[in-house]
């Protein structure tokens, strides 16, 4: 039997030679990207849930300079001395004011428009009004009952903000595009 050989002089294997330089071009364009613009972390806790999932595998953008309010974010605070990544969603911006009542956040007075899954408990004692600094944000987990956040820490210094949430990437029956 005759074994098929590559000749890539040849004009019928040229075009398969084309295609797969085309292709291996295209892959590590698409690689260099992701690694270039994005990271991937790993959830760790239920502090988000329902949005994001322990175990969930999520793709941040490695610089996100202007937060906005609702966007889920990837920073880091101080906790008993030591830097630690977390995964919050940002309530309020620079310059808001923030009242907690129970679980629920009022930004300026309104409640602030939390996803419809959010875990809170509405009723509650209010807090002091806390003004958020102008390079700082307010964050809070969606699962307010455990979640280690702007409630405890205070407001997070912009400069802490290490990247947005763009996807939930695993497990593949999870995955979705995070706006």
């Amino acid at each position: 039997m005759r074994v098929p050989v590559f000749i890539a002089w040849r004009e019928r294997d040229r075009k398969y030679l084309a295609l797969t330089l085309v292709l291996a071009f295209t892959l590590g364009l698409l690689i260099g990207t992701l690694y270039i613009v994005f990271t991937t972390v790993r959830v760790d806790g239920d502090s988000m849930s329902p949005a994001l999932l322990h175990e969930d595998r999520v793709l941040v953008t490695k610089t996100y300079p202007n937060p906005r309010r609702g966007d889920i974010v990837s920073l880091t605070v101080l906790d008993l001395g030591e830097r630690v990544a977390v995964l919050k969603r940002v309530i309020a911006l620079g310059g808001d004011t923030v009242t907690m009542r129970g679980d629920a956040a009022y930004v300026n007075g309104e409640r602030f428009a939390t996803d419809p899954d959010t875990t809170f408990e509405p009723n509650g004692a209010e807090s002091e009004p806390v003004i958020v600094p102008a390079d700082a944000v307010f964050v809070l987990g969606d699962n307010r009952a455990i979640s280690f956040d702007s409630r405890i820490v205070g407001p997070i210094p912009l400069a802490d903000v290490q990247g947005r949430v763009a996807a939930v990437i695993l497990p593949l029956g999870r995955f979705h595009v995070i706006d």
